[in-house]
């Protein structure tokens, strides 16, 4: 048996989310303007997500919202959109140095990692937003440490 199949017979007994297969194509962008960053977001047109901006966070399910000036400077975001039939996951990430970096995840069918789909409670604040967030994570076999994960993707709310 490998890896794969030993998995699914615990995530069966354990209702685990099931393990498949599979790759990521990473592709990150520097930006060092707060504008430059809302902008590249924009024309990404991620369907939903999440930014935390100042003062501000919020979650978006019909498109991003427009930023009000009192939530202050976007500092993190995670979202999720179809091109074309195509899934992207998006990460922006500030780099420690004033600026951020916002990577671009696309699923590959084929890829040496495995990965799952778990979902995680989110925190609303009483407000009727998603209760949870789903994410992929992928996993890669490392020679002395087992599987690690290497990324979780947002892949929407739930």
């Amino acid at each position: 048996m490998n890896v794969l199949s030993e998995y699914q017979i615990l995530a069966e007994r354990h209702q685990l989310p099931p393990m498949r297969s599979g790759g990521y194509v990473a592709n990150s962008e520097a930006f060092e303007d707060p504008d430059q960053v809302w902008n590249r977001l924009s024309e990404l047109r991620p369907s939903q997500g999440w930014l935390l901006f100042q003062s501000q966070q919020i979650p978006f399910t019909n498109g991003l919202v427009e930023p009000k000036p009192e939530w202050g400077v976007l500092l993190a975001a995670e979202a999720y959109g179809e091109t074309a039939g195509t899934s992207t996951s998006i990460a922006l990430e500030q780099d420690g140095r004033g600026g951020w970096v916002l990577t671009r995840y696309t699923h590959a069918q084929e890829g040496d990692h495995l990965y799952d789909e778990p979902d995680q409670l989110a925190h609303n604040r009483g407000r009727p937003d998603p209760s949870k967030l789903r994410y992929r994570r992928y996993w890669r076999l490392d020679p002395e440490l087992g599987y690690v994960q290497t990324v979780a993707c947002f892949t929407g709310f739930v």
